[in-house]
């Protein structure tokens, strides 16, 4: 157990090492959770709508056209 512990602490100060590999991990880790949020974000639903006063929350809840003053019961296309 402690050889496998000593291979992979020397494994990872070799990869420590080699400057250009460090800095794209960490690269590509941030670019990473940055697109974790794209969905949320480039979607065909608005994170926020305000209709009459009121807040609506589209990204989150499907709204009937009938909320926003229409005649059918279906789901609103915004």
């Amino acid at each position: 157990m402690l050889f496998k512990k000593l291979r992979t602490d020397r494994r990872y100060l070799t990869f420590r090492q080699n400057r250009r590999a460090y800095i794209a991990f960490w690269v590509l880790s941030a670019l990473f959770f940055a697109t974790l949020g794209a969905e949320l974000i480039a979607n065909d639903r608005p994170l926020i709508a305000r209709y009459k006063g009121g807040f609506y929350f589209p990204v989150l809840v499907s709204y009937p056209e009938t909320a926003f003053g229409e005649e059918f019961a279906i789901e609103a296309d915004f």
